[in-house]
């Protein structure tokens, strides 16, 4: 009587597992998109103030050489 509850259970093939699984990260994946709306401030942001670390410090003096001017 088990191996006939077994048969009863139609089992899913591989093929039909992929398309599920695919199916439903397909509608993950587009539910992410509908929460995060993308709009123009964001492909127009401007990095932080990464040049100085530390706003107190002087701005870096470059002194040039002779070999500079040369080349």
């Amino acid at each position: 009587m088990k191996k006939a509850g077994k048969w009863e259970t139609v089992k899913e093939s591989k093929a039909a597992k992929r398309a599920r699984i695919l199916a439903g990260k397909r509608n993950q994946d587009s539910s992410l998109l509908n929460k995060q709306a993308l709009n123009k401030q964001d492909f127009l942001k401007v990095p932080k103030n990464t040049s100085m670390e530390n706003e107190n410090d002087p701005p870096l003096k470059v002194y040039t050489s002779d070999e500079d001017d040369l080349s």
